[in-house]
């Protein structure tokens, strides 16, 4: 059931991967986010690799193994059965450290105040006993450092120091993420978009057109304003376009049922976005050089320490 398309044969694993790297990186940054953890990622890809074998790379009337699929997902083989029986099922959700971290404070009356919002909280054990931060990262796991939750909590705004150093959890930021507006439109625009692309790189059929408009260098309220423009002009031909589509449909639906029946149907998706992406600070340069000459904080080694001369 492989394509057996010519154009197969130029896409190497290489340059797909290097191809969705940056689509990737964005989704990343939106699961990073949310709390969604990179073992939660991978048990899901697991089940979509297995689901993908199955229903495009295995016929359907041949018997398949383990080592079938193992060769086609390099899935271990001690794996396959178990994914084979839950396919349709989704992982179970599982919040990050940090986020039931969140969860333990905010469900500990103990670390309420009368106003049901946590109060501030000691860092260490020193100073608050069971009732501090450090006591309650560790009820939640051993495996992380408080420390490293509550600089991931201070620079994501989930909370703050007061006065006296103490963590306080921002009232604003809510508990749970539930599935929003913005959340339901990402689904519908990236799966019609990646069918479409992989349909057409596969030679599997399909009518798909590629138009995109990206201009670098713009100030910021000029390209706020051609969004605006090309999101009004778009709007109205997608409107004509969803109407005639409209009556296509309902005129095959009264058509003779039996012949309705039997002809064909299939999806049509018209779409378009704009996007003004957020504009770069301009740095200025400092006496190390440019900010891109200088190396990220992270890889800045620390001066080693150098112990005293010991009187002789």
């Amino acid at each position: 059931m492989s394509p057996s398309n010519p154009q197969v044969a130029t896409l190497n694993a290489e340059d797909v991967l290097n191809a969705v790297e940056a689509p990737l990186y964005a989704l990343v940054r939106l699961l990073i986010a949310r709390g969604a953890t990179l073992p939660m990622l991978e048990a899901l890809l697991e089940r979509l690799y297995i689901r993908a074998a199955l229903a495009w790379f295995v016929d359907p009337e041949d018997r398949f193994s383990a080592s079938q699929l193992y060769m086609l997902t390099g899935i271990h083989r001690k794996k396959i059965p178990a994914l084979l029986q839950n396919l349709e099922e989704r992982p179970r959700p599982s919040r990050s450290t940090a986020m039931q971290v969140l969860d333990a404070i905010t469900g500990d009356p103990a670390l309420l105040a009368e106003d049901g919002f946590p109060r501030p909280l000691p860092i260490t054990r020193r100073e608050g006993g069971e009732h501090s931060f450090e006591a309650v990262v560790a009820r939640v796991s051993t495996d992380v450092r408080p420390r490293a939750v509550l600089d991931q909590w201070l620079k994501s705004g989930v909370a703050e120091l007061d006065e006296a150093g103490r963590v306080v959890v921002a009232r604003g930021r809510p508990t749970t993420y539930p599935p929003g507006h913005e959340v339901a439109m990402l689904d519908r625009l990236l799966e019609p978009a990646a069918q479409a692309l992989v349909d057409k790189l596969l030679g599997l059929g399909g009518l798909s057109s590629n138009a995109l408009v990206k201009v670098e260098g713009l100030p910021q309220e000029q390209a706020r304003q051609l969004a605006v423009a090309a999101r009004d002009e778009i709007r109205r031909v997608l409107l004509r376009l969803n109407h005639a589509a409209e009556r296509a449909a309902r005129a095959a639906q009264e058509a003779d049922a039996a012949a309705a029946a039997a002809a064909p149907t299939t999806t049509l998706v018209l779409g378009s976005f704009e996007w003004v992406a957020a504009a770069q600070p301009v740095a200025e340069p400092a006496e190390g050089g440019a900010p891109a000459q200088r190396p990220h904080p992270a890889l800045r080694r620390r001066p080693r320490r150098t112990r005293p001369a010991t009187p002789g």
